[in-house]
């Protein structure tokens, strides 16, 4: 059986066995946090259906009752050694080394001191005496046990005396029986049922005592395993970083030393004068600007991932009127359309948006660069419309290229990664582009996901930023 159903068992049998009309085991909370264990049987106090009304333990009378603080604080003064007060030592048993009281017999709750504050709640009950004993383990309180009784008639036997008035004629009547019947008396509570209590109530201790340590020695070693658990995913994360890091330190020291070691190289040409022709010249110099070019794109990539992460990132934004915005764009790409034979095709339903314009003509070139790096025929459509969520706008750049695997696709957003070590290896790259792109939405009040059917099939990127009217809030 579970604790709870074993605590309920014991209280309905020690109410029976007492003749007790109703019982209560009140059992403290074990962190100040969590909800006390409230048992009962039988008849109870009247309290009030109002969820917000205290309950019986919430009045200080019956906590001072049931906690003995008044015995406790007699037996404060006659320990003290300059204190005077009333021998109390006799109500007291002493449990593990500490005193407990004794089972507190009341035979008359109306007539209590001590119960003054909250008679009013047995009014409308017929209980009227109470046996109680603190569960109690060292110093520590851990709740209580009450039996209730209810009031009894007596029927009250006895004969006359002797009269000896000469004048009473009647002698048989000097001896009559009388009877008198009186209604709600109260039952007192007999010495053998108080050292029951008293004996149960110290099992009832030690086994209520007992399950909170199991209980607390099970929640401790939950938390361990959780613990234990963390601490675990904690180290693959970090190793699995630090195994990203070390294949971007790796791939971009290959992407570094590349255009580098091209850009050296025709420099060195152009330095000895290696070239045959003027049109010659210009190409080991429009080669070495392309790969220098490359140098600074990988720089700023890197410098740009450190003050993201770093939280040095600023924004700056502002009304941008996308159709111009987007003119320069396709602008900037239109020698790469040409040399791919691959169009770019720009969809603008929307007039403006609210972004910083530097950091959006940033995204879209990561995008749109991505998807002609991608491609190999088909077309770059970039669209632009309304959003679903009010005063947003979705931007969309569609590719015919290679497509991205679902499983993928969330990764991507992640530092240094990229779809798999064939793609670094054959297309280039740092792997920071989407995370710098994901970032960068994000400051400027947007999201940034991939609607990707899968591999083969070509990828869509989308991402949203506010409207104009976004722009007053």
């Amino acid at each position: 059986l579970a604790i709870e159903e074993i605590l309920q068992t014991v209280l309905e049998d020690v109410v029976k066995l007492l003749k007790g009309s109703g019982g209560r085991l009140y059992l403290t909370s074990t962190d100040g946090m969590s909800e006390v264990e409230i048992y009962t049987y039988g008849i109870q106090p009247r309290l009030s259906d109002n969820v917000s009304q205290p309950l019986l333990e919430d009045y200080p009378a019956w906590q001072q009752l049931m906690k003995c603080d008044y015995l406790y604080s007699q037996l404060l003064d006659i320990t003290d050694e300059d204190g005077e007060g009333e021998d109390v030592t006799d109500e007291f048993v002493e449990v593990q080394g500490f005193p407990v009281p004794k089972p507190q017999a009341i035979t008359n709750i109306y007539q209590e001191k001590q119960l003054v504050g909250v008679t009013h709640l047995f009014h409308s009950t017929p209980i009227r005496s109470l046996l109680a004993m603190p569960l109690q383990y060292g110093s520590q309180f851990l709740g209580y046990l009450s039996i209730f009784r209810d009031e009894i008639d007596t029927d009250i036997a006895w004969a006359g005396k002797y009269d000896p008035d000469q004048r009473q004629q009647r002698v048989r009547q000097s001896f009559e029986a009388w009877r008198q019947l009186k209604l709600a008396q109260a039952q007192e509570w007999t010495a053998e049922e108080i050292e029951i209590v008293r004996s149960l109530s110290i099992h009832l201790t030690m086994a209520v005592m007992q399950h909170r340590l199991y209980r607390y020695e099970q929640q401790q070693r939950h938390l361990v395993e959780m613990r234990n658990t963390e601490l675990k995913i904690a180290r693959t994360i970090a190793e699995e970083a630090n195994r990203i890091k070390s294949e971007f330190l790796s791939s971009t020291s290959h992407e570094l030393r590349t255009p580098l070691a091209s850009t050296l190289n025709y420099l060195r040409l152009l330095k000895e004068e290696f070239y045959d022709d003027d049109e010659e010249l210009k190409e080991y110099i429009h080669i070495a600007y392309e790969s220098t070019n490359g140098l600074v794109e990988i720089i700023n990539d890197i410098l740009d991932i450190t003050k993201i992460e770093a939280g040095r990132m600023t924004i700056d934004p502002e009304y941008l009127n996308l159709p111009s915005l987007l003119q320069e764009q396709s602008d900037l790409f239109r020698a790469e359309s040409r040399r791919q034979n691959i169009p770019l095709i720009i969809d603008c339903e929307v007039e403006g948006v609210y972004a910083d314009k530097l950091k959006l003509k940033q995204v879209l070139t990561n995008l749109i660069g991505n998807a002609f790096k991608f491609s190999n025929q088909g077309e770059i459509r970039l669209r632009v419309v309304p959003d679903k969520s009010p005063n947003m706008v979705k931007i969309t750049v569609t590719d015919t290229g290679i497509g991205i695997d679902l499983a993928q696709q969330n990764k991507l957003f992640e530092p240094f990664v990229q779809a798999d070590g064939s793609i670094k290896r054959r297309y280039g790259g740092t792997g920071l582009g989407l995370t710098i792109c994901k970032r960068l939405v994000e400051l400027m009040g947007g999201e940034i996901w991939f609607e990707s059917p899968d591999v083969g099939t070509g990828t869509t990127v989308a991402f949203t930023l506010p409207h104009l009217e976004k722009a007053g809030e």
